[in-house]
Formats: structure tokens, C-alpha cells, sequence
């Protein structure tokens, strides 16, 4: 075992893997479950199999995790999502934190905002969720 972890340069790092983490670490962003109107997230350590999508009009999309899906996010444009069969996009304010959830696979459904108007009440605002469907 040292041999290997000297190997993958492990063993100059004192890296056990049975030592627990210390609990003077600082959590992650993903530490605890976000609440949020616009968004559900899953417990930490946990794993969605889709993301179910919402719009204002009630059509529901459904795009399986398991399409490995590209995750860009651009503060000014918003979030783009590309999987192999489809392209979504979702537009708002303060939406760091859902592109951090996503990129965990850990969001279990994501809906835009029924009036479409930005009450201001929380940080995080989805505006506009558009998809297209590819190939």
C-alpha cells in the first residue's frame, strides 16, 4: 500500500484512506441542501437519475443524468445545458449556486417563475427555462 501511494504521489501528503477528513475542514457549497422556490436539490452524497425541467406553461422535460450533460455557466448569459439529445438553456439572476448543484448531479427539478416577473425575494431567480431537442 505505501508503495502505491508513494507511487501516485499520495504518501508525501500523509493521505490515509482510512482516515476520516478533520473536522475543522471548511464545508463546500454542496454541504447542505439549498432551499429555494425555484429549485430541489438532493441530501449531499446523494444522486438524481434526471433533471425534470418545469415551465410556467406546464410542459415538464425530463433529460436523464445519464447522458452525461455539459454544464456552462456564464453570469451574463445564464446556464447552458448540452446533452446528447437536447440543449437547455436557463436564464435569471444569482444562479452560481444551481450551476454548482447541476455540475453535482444533484438537482432533482428545476422550474421557471410563474409570473415571470423578478420579485426580488430570493438571491437565486429563474426567469426562463428554453430547450430544444437535438438530432
Amino acid at each position: 500500500m505505501q508503495e502505491l501511494k508513494e507511487k501516485w504521489g499520495a504518501g508525501s501528503q500523509n493521505w490515509d484512506v482510512n482516515k476520516k477528513q478533520s473536522s475543522s475542514a471548511k464545508p463546500t457549497s454542496l454541504s447542505s441542501r439549498p432551499q429555494s422556490e425555484y429549485f430541489e436539490a438532493f441530501e449531499p452524497n446523494a444522486h438524481a437519475n434526471s433533471l425534470k425541467l418545469i415551465k410556467r406553461d406546464g410542459r415538464i422535460v425530463f433529460m436523464p443524468y445519464s447522458q452525461q450533460p455539459i454544464i456552462i455557466y456564464d453570469p451574463s448569459s445564464g446556464i447552458s445545458i448540452k446533452s446528447i439529445s437536447l440543449h437547455i438553456t436557463i436564464t435569471g439572476r444569482g444562479l452560481t449556486p444551481l450551476a454548482e448543484w447541476l455540475s453535482a448531479m444533484r438537482v432533482k427539478w428545476i422550474k421557471e417563475c410563474a409570473t415571470g416577473i423578478d420579485d426580488q425575494k430570493e438571491e437565486l431567480f429563474v426567469m426562463d427555462i428554453e430547450y430544444e431537442e437535438l438530432g
